[in-house]
């Protein structure tokens, strides 16, 4: 949880690419795309990338969260 804010972050920090979601079923980051499809696939404006790192992945995250524009999406 970051100001309120609640994602999900993957336990442990394996090294490599991770995917940031922040608009979508689930937000949050994951580690692999079989991971992350299911959050993002068929939702209208869905907002997520690759990113290098998990650490990179979490500043962006704040970012996105202070700027009020992380969302889930239930439908």
């Amino acid at each position: 949880m970051y100001n309120g804010f609640i994602y999900d972050v993957p336990m442990g920090d394996e090294p490599g690419h991770v995917y940031l979601v922040t608009k979508g079923r689930c937000v949050g980051i994951f580690h692999t795309w079989e991971e992350t499809a299911p959050h993002v696939v068929g939702v209208r404006c869905a907002c997520y990338t690759r990113v290098t790192s998990e650490d990179l992945a979490i500043m962006l995250m704040m970012n996105v969260v202070d700027r009020g524009e992380a969302e889930w999406v239930f439908y």
